[in-house]
């Protein structure tokens, strides 16, 4: 099937820097998210472990932190050992720009193929074990 880009966002992260999509190469895996969300708590270890196992072979995690306050996303990060950036989404606007393509409930993941195209969209808390064999099949396609 035909995918479907997804937007060129791009926005403040919460370590204060700018980010854009267009910055990052290859696969890339979206994760929105918010502090008081129990379920992100719950795979918040799983994403930090495929960020560092896949980080190597070409393949980006960035978070959007969605409604949710800066001070709280921030010790969030630090309370469960997360080094990839997120997007500081307070307002919502950088979720909404997926329109469709974006999260219906908190946690929501994305996962983009090389070409940033819409390749798997997961509701609900995911698992290391379940993202692994999609983006091993991401990453073959590039290949």
């Amino acid at each position: 099937a035909e995918r479907e880009p997804a937007p060129d966002v791009s926005g403040p992260t919460l370590d204060g820097s700018t980010l854009a999509l267009s910055d990052l190469d290859g696969p890339v895996v979206i994760n929105f998210w918010a502090s008081w969300c129990g379920p992100c708590a719950a795979e918040a270890p799983h994403l930090a472990s495929i960020a560092e196992t896949y980080g190597e072979q070409g393949v980006s995690v960035v978070g959007v932190n969605v409604r949710d306050t800066t001070t709280n996303a921030r010790a969030f990060e630090r309370e469960h050992g997360i080094a990839y950036p997120s997007w500081d989404d307070e307002s919502a606007s950088i979720a909404s720009q997926f329109g469709a393509l974006g999260p219906a409930g908190l946690p929501s993941t994305v996962l983009l193929d090389a070409d940033h195209r819409v390749a798997s969209r997961l509701f609900g808390a995911v698992t290391a074990r379940q993202l692994a064999p999609r983006l091993d099949g991401l990453l073959a396609e590039a290949g």
